[in-house]
């Protein structure tokens, strides 16, 4: 093989549409590039060196406005869509009603805008009014709106040498802080100045995007040196060749301009009355070298490459060969390449374009195959069928019509079928490539160029060789026909590929080519696209998205975390021609607010959960295509409003029920009415009861489906069932029919199911050791196997006198006895060592434990972590220390080292606020988000004072009252301001009492709850009343559930004169019947006591009757006389207290007084004495106190406003 000493070196890469770079270098005779698609290192090198930046591909859609004064330019070639930088921001005008903006478009002179969009609608340019007004824009769906007409302004500015600042914000600038100036020019920066008049329905998402078309950058063309505008990709190329501001900074000189030339007359050439070949796009000053032409240069499928000293390049064009070769041309064999790899043997191309035909949004272009129509097939090809239409593929070859089939073509068809010849070649093995031309933009030249690079790639033969002398006159791009019999070969036509020229070692000057056979069909102007288009003729326009058609809202219930049922909304729409729809832009409001909430959703339905109760909501939907443009909204025709669902379910029917052993099993048919006759739509779940007798109440499990098995029952026993529907509100049903069942007896030998459940054995005594426990299994059941248990027993299984539990180990074999069970009764007579027990297996037993050490209950759970036991715990020597009654969980002692939280309505936390300030720090120590309840106050009157015989004295009334529940999210800001009870007279004649003020809560600032503060109680003759109670008030209920007020008692009054003093007023705390009133006054010389919450007073000695209450379910206070209240583990202060907590008034002249009440004043017992006045609970009215003669009386003071707070 000759060895070569390289004089001159040039080196090109085709890959057709893909074109990549060719390589400088010195290369040995072996060197070159024998395939395609491939990207030489030297220029990547050369071309990395010359702008050394970080990668930036072509912009693959347009930029939206961002703000930054030293970001990248951005170069146009051609025509595109634009965003840009903003640049300078400026308020002015009174309060600051005009904002001025400078967008930054191009680093460079543009040729023209032609159009300007304001988000997605736009005004052509030649539109704007002389001032730049935008009289008015086109939105997307075609129609024209003037709601910008002189709330905007737009100006440009192209970007000259010489430009002037704008002159109407040097104006505007200088009026107010004069920052933007005449000197302020931008000199070859094209940008556009938008002033915005604030207008809050113009502008309801904010300032708005600002993009624009643009004709760009100027450019020199070699044929008329001249420059100017021009989307030719060659003159396009050679502009970024030789500019020194962002380009390689050639000089011209370097530049091949007669290549240029000829490439510049292809690209303008008319093929199907369209250029050849446009580029049309914007790239930054970040992009390399390297990746920005080879952007460029797909738009022509041209190739680039630098040889002898110049730049050169050649568009993707057939050009006839320019010489003949044949055996006696060649100085070598010929070293022969043949195939691709299969992964670069591609049949399918695809990528995609941006232009205007996509709002200049990058889009897939339709993918390019080799398919061809039946009558066209060529016998003897492999084709594969692509669509069978009306063609019958059998007749032709194929052995049935099935698309993917690949057959040898037996002759040309008829009908409509189509097949690939590339793919039926590749034995229908589909390769596709990827091949994005980002500066074409219509979807016919993209195409165009996608089957130039497809019928490329397909040419696989590659060939190298060294010529004599007669090749030292061709370059690279070249054709030439070589005819060479050995291989076959007449006129065959390849491109030179490279071409090296040096000394052999005999000193014989040679060429060495590498060449790849390529064919005119390559190059024609094929209008493939124009058949695709012609196929789509009944799509709908991308620019038109249909506006959606709203279904009726459908008012529903859903389960919120904690467990309750809440109010949710469903909403739905259709929409004409689905497909183009890529999302939808729901919105909805409460009808009394201003703005709406906004969510994005791929399918036409959206839920609104939980909603609020008793409220009414708007809303409204648009649909958006994958190219951005937006339907317009579709609004609903009147409020979807919530309410409170009193619609009952109807039971379950068709109740089944099946025996096993230890087990039952249940069926039934959900019920589809309400008792209204109403269509059920929020089913929710089904509750299960069980009993040994009919019409049982046990509960003993839920379940969303409509079965349910039940286990861990005794073997031959008859089960009563029935079965309760429940909805997502919780109403529930009433009972299912009853249905018994009677479980199985086990028969000998049974295996029992390991882990879930044991073999019952009566036995007259218990077995003490292995052998004894093992007879007694088989005598009543048989051989055991592996991990039986059995549960021995004396007496009867429902009440035996004695038991034991083995477990039976197959591998020693021998039967272990056991302490403890945890699938069955819990029987500890040793250590029990267990993350967790399940409150199920803990039923109708005590439980006994020795010791309780370093136990952990977790925080924050809301499940387990708790103790449920119908009968007694016992811890160390204790007794009673904790205790269970199904309701409540007593503390007869202390705990220490426990942090336990009980949950579920049971017992919970309290802490009494007295004071003024925000009491979240005290709800987040309670637990932090959650469920609370508050019962709050206003301040009581204080009652009269006398200083004379012959004037009687009334109470004072007690302040207004309000209970409610409250689900706190953890981030509400709660206060509390604790109102005053009227202060009391202690002297100074006879007078009146006070009132007291009012307690208010907020809720993130607004008033939720008002109680107002008790009247002041009035001195005889003057009135003879007692003060009037206060009122309770929610001021807000969207904070609030089953929430509850009550109006304060009134102090007790008085209608005759001489020593008599009556009580102050109570609060009906839980809402009773009864009279909360101060007692009046009947007769001389007598007092009453104060009003209580759940009675009025006796005359003088009323029965004080304690009550103490706990949470129920709903998260309220209930009542039962014989339970102790709320549990405390967290140095909350417990709501338990001391004289009487919510007590019928203290006794006539005893000053005692209950939680809310007000107790009765004090009659003078001799002529000396003076009578004591009445004393008050929160809230409570005060009695008043009548004195002997010449004596004064002093009157209590009301009791202040108090707010409690419970955590659930």
């Amino acid at each position: 093989m000759a060895v070569f000493t390289a004089l001159t070196v040039a080196v090109a890469a085709y890959s057709g549409g893909a074109s990549f770079l060719s390589a400088v270098g010195v290369w040995a005779a072996s060197a070159g590039i024998a395939g395609q698609l491939l990207i030489s290192l030297a220029t990547s090198a050369l071309l990395g060196a010359l702008s050394p930046k970080p990668a930036a591909a072509a912009q693959r859609g347009y930029d939206t406005n961002v703000l930054g004064p030293a970001l990248d330019h951005t170069i146009i070639y051609g025509k595109t869509k634009v965003g840009g930088v903003v640049v300078y921001n400026e308020s002015t005008g009174t309060n600051n009603k005009f904002l001025h903006r400078i967008i930054a478009v191009a680093g460079h002179e543009v040729e023209s805008f032609e159009r300007i969009y304001i988000d997605d609608a736009y005004i052509d340019f030649s539109n704007l009014g002389t001032s730049g007004n935008v009289a008015s824009v086109v939105d997307p769906d075609g129609t024209t709106s003037d709601r910008y007409n002189n709330k905007l302004r737009i100006q440009v500015a192209y970007g000259t040498p010489t430009q002037a600042a704008n002159a109407d914000l040097v104006t505007a600038s200088t009026a107010s802080d004069g920052k933007w100036t005449t000197s302020h020019k931008l000199s070859g920066i094209a940008y556009i100045y938008v002033r915005l008049a604030f207008d809050a329905d113009v502008y309801p998402n904010g300032i708005p995007t600002f993009t624009a078309e643009i004709k760009g950058k100027k450019v020199f063309d070699p044929r008329t040196n001249t420059t100017g505008w021009s989307d030719n990709p060659a003159l396009c190329v050679r502009d970024y060749l030789t500019s020194t501001g962002y380009g390689l900074g050639e000089i011209a000189g370097n530049i091949d301009d007669d290549l240029v030339i000829s490439a510049a007359n292809i690209c303008d050439q008319t093929v199907f009355s369209a250029t050849r070949y446009t580029t049309n796009g914007s790239f930054t000053t970040g992009a390399t070298p390297y990746d920005l032409i080879s952007s460029i240069l797909p738009s022509m499928g041209g190739s680039l490459w630098y040889a002898q000293g110049k730049w050169r390049m050649k568009p993707a064009y057939w050009t006839t060969p320019v010489m003949f070769l044949d055996e006696d041309d060649l100085r070598s064999s010929i070293s022969v390449s043949t195939r691709h790899s299969r992964r670069d043997n591609f049949n399918v191309i695809k990528g995609k374009f941006t232009g205007p035909d996509t709002n200049w949004q990058s889009v897939d272009y339709k993918e390019v195959r080799n398919e061809s129509n039946a009558g066209t097939f060529v016998t003897g090809l492999p084709y594969s069928i692509s669509e069978v239409g009306t063609t019958d593929f059998t007749t032709i070859g194929a052995t049935s019509n099935t698309v993917g089939e690949v057959f040898i073509a037996t002759g040309a068809g008829t009908g409509t079928g189509v097949a690939d010849l590339n793919l039926g070649v590749d034995n229908g093995l589909t390769s596709v490539a990827d091949v994005d031309l980002l500066f074409t933009d219509t979807m016919k030249e993209a195409r165009r160029l996608g089957r130039i690079t497809l019928e490329r790639n397909r040419q696989q033969l590659t060939i190298g060789a060294s010529f004599g002398l007669k090749t030292l006159g061709l370059q690279v791009g070249d054709n030439v026909y070589i005819t060479n019999t050995r291989f076959g070969w007449t006129n065959k036509a390849f491109e030179v590929l490279s071409w090296n020229f040096g000394l052999t070692d005999g000193l014989d000057l040679q060429t060495e080519m590498t060449l790849r056979e390529t064919a005119e069909s390559v190059f024609d102007a094929v209008d493939d696209a124009a058949i695709y288009e012609a196929d789509n003729t009944n799509l709908p326009s991308p620019f038109f998205v249909p506006v959606p058609s709203l279904d009726a809202a459908v008012i529903t219930t859903t389960i919120n975390e904690d467990g309750t049922a809440v109010p949710a909304i469903d909403f739905s729409w259709g929409v004409s021609n689905s497909e183009v729809v890529d999302y939808y832009d729901f919105q909805w409001k409460l009808s009394t607010d201003t703005n709406y909430s906004s969510t994005v959703v791929e399918e036409p339905r959206f839920r609104i959960a939980p909603a609020l109760s008793n409220v009414a909501y708007d809303y409204r939907v648009r649909a958006v295509n994958t190219l951005g443009i937006k339907s317009n909204y579709a609004s609903s025709a009147s409020p979807a409003s919530t309410g409170n669902d009193l619609t009952i379910p109807n039971p379950p029917t068709s109740l089944v029920a099946e025996g096993g052993y230890s087990t039952a099993k249940l069926t039934w048919t959900a019920p589809t009415t309400n008792t209204d006759a109403s269509t059920i739509r929020d089913l929710f779940q089904y509750q299960i009861f069980r009993g040994t007798s009919t019409n049982p109440t046990t509960f003993v499990g839920r379940v969303s489906g409509e079965s349910f098995t039940d286990g861990g029952l005794d073997d031959d026993t008859t089960y009563y069932y029935r079965v309760k529907a429940q909805d997502f509100t919780g109403n529930l049903s009433s009972y299912s029919t009853n249905q018994s069942v009677t479980t199985d007896v086990a028969p000998a030998g049974a295996d029992g199911p390991r882990g879930a459940g044991r073999w019952n054995i009566g036995v007259s005594s218990l077995p003490t050791t292995s052998s004894g426990a093992n007879t007694d299994f088989v005598a009543a059941i048989g051989q055991p196997v592996d991990k039986d248990q059995a549960w021995f027993y004396t007496g009867t299984a429902a009440n035996p006198t004695s038991q034991g539990v083995w477990l039976y180990d197959a591998g020693t074999p021998v039967w272990i006895e056991q302490d403890e069970v945890v699938d069955g009764n819990l029987l500890v007579t040793g250590t029990v060592t267990a993350d967790a027990i399940d409150a199920d297996a803990i039923t109708g037993k005590n439980v006994t434990v020795g010791n309780l050490t370093a136990t952990t209950v977790p925080t924050g759970s809301e499940e387990g972590a708790r103790i449920q036991d119908d009968g007694t715990m016992f811890v160390g020597d204790r007794e009673e220390y904790l205790r269970w009654d199904g309701s409540l969980l007593t503390i007869n002692g202390e705990i220490r080292n426990i942090d336990q939280r009980v949950f579920e309505g049971r017992a919970g936390y309290w802490e009494r606020v007295t004071s003024t300030g925000s009491v979240t720090s005290i709800m987040d120590r309670l637990g932090g988000a959650g469920l609370f309840v508050f019962i709050m106050c206003g301040g009581g009157g204080s009652g009269a004072r006398s200083s004379s015989s012959n004037e009687s004295q009334t109470g004072g009334g007690a302040g207004g009252f309000a209970r409610v529940a409250y689900e706190w999210d953890g981030s509400e800001a709660v206060s509390f301001a604790a109102g005053s009870g009227g202060a009391a007279h202690g002297g100074g004649g006879s007078q009146n009492g006070n009132n007291g003020s009012s307690s208010v809560l907020t809720v993130n600032g607004t008033t939720a709850i008002t109680c107002t503060g008790g009247g002041q109680g009035l001195k005889y003759p003057n009135g003879g009343a007692g003060g009037t109670g206060g009122t309770g008030t929610i001021n807000d209920d969207s904070f609030f559930t089953n929430t509850r007020t009550a109006t304060g008692g009134s102090g007790g009054s008085t209608v005759v004169d001489g020593r008599v003093a009556t009580g102050g007023g109570g609060i009906n705390v839980f809402g009773r019947s009864s009279s909360n009133d101060g007692g009046n006054a009947t007769s001389s010389s007598t007092a009453t006591g104060g009003g209580g919450p759940f009675g009025s007073p006796t005359s003088n000695s009323p029965s004080a009757i304690t009550y103490t209450g706990y949470l129920d379910a709903d998260g309220f206070l209930s009542l039962a006389p014989t339970q102790s209240l709320f549990v405390t583990l967290r140095n909350a202060v417990p709501f338990t207290p001391s004289n009487g907590a919510f007590s019928n008034g203290g006794s006539a002249g005893s000053g005692a007084s209950g939680e809310f009440s007000g107790s009765g004043g004090a009659v003078a017992g001799t002529s000396n004495d003076t009578g004591s006045s009445g004393s008050a609970g929160y809230g409570g009215g005060s009695g008043a106190a009548q004195s002997d003669f010449g004596k004064n009386s002093f009157a209590g003071s009301g009791g202040d406003g108090v707010l409690y707070i419970g955590r659930v």
